[in-house]
């Protein structure tokens, strides 16, 4: 049976707050410092008990926030891997919904065409990226050469990103923490 988002989302907040030893007051009035007092103890209680039956864009903007962590974060267990309840209909495990949700894969039946027209180079997690080689993935995502179908398990996620790592790679890069040295030719002083 597969977890339906609010509950995600509530367990997430809940292990998050107390990892971080907030109490839910507390983290409500985290949430109300940042101009979101509807984000009361009595909604952060709701939704970790599992009472509250969704939550909006904005409560769970500020939840990530006030937690320090990124939103798909509180809608992802990372530590689980039951299916969840994309919509009523599509079901998506934890791997796959990760890998969806940082515009890494679709979903299955999702357009891989369409998917991957919009989603943003895989940036996040390279080391030492610069500009020529921002510009390369550009590319490749323009030449359709990133068209990615849906994860089916975890060892294609692997194999995905290992490709896109080693594409990565063979890019053409130059370092641009550090200026160009120029040589300057030393010229012999004229004596008067």
């Amino acid at each position: 049976m597969s977890q339906h988002l609010t509950q995600v989302v509530g367990r997430q907040v809940r292990r998050l707050r107390t990892e971080q030893r907030l109490s839910a007051q507390a983290l409500a009035q985290n949430c109300a410092t940042l101009g979101s007092p509807q984000v009361n103890r009595d909604v952060i209680t709701n939704v970790e008990n599992g009472r509250r039956q969704g939550i909006t864009v904005e409560e769970l903007a500020v939840l990530a926030f006030a937690l320090n962590v990124s939103p798909s974060h509180l809608l992802v267990d990372y530590e689980d891997s039951s299916p969840v309840a994309v919509t009523g209909r599509v079901e998506a495990s934890g791997l796959a919904m990760r890998a969806w949700l940082a515009g890494r894969a679709p979903l299955r039946g999702q357009d891989p065409r369409k998917f991957a027209g919009q989603a943003v180079p895989w940036m996040a997690d390279l080391p030492a990226v610069d500009k020529k080689a921002i510009a390369a993935w550009r590319r490749l995502d323009e030449l359709g050469k990133t068209l990615l179908p849906p994860v089916e398990d975890e060892a294609q996620l692997e194999r995905i990103a290992s490709d896109r790592a080693q594409l990565f790679a063979e890019a053409p890069r130059e370092d641009v923490t550090k200026p160009k040295r120029t040589r300057t030719r030393k010229t012999p002083k004229t004596g008067d």
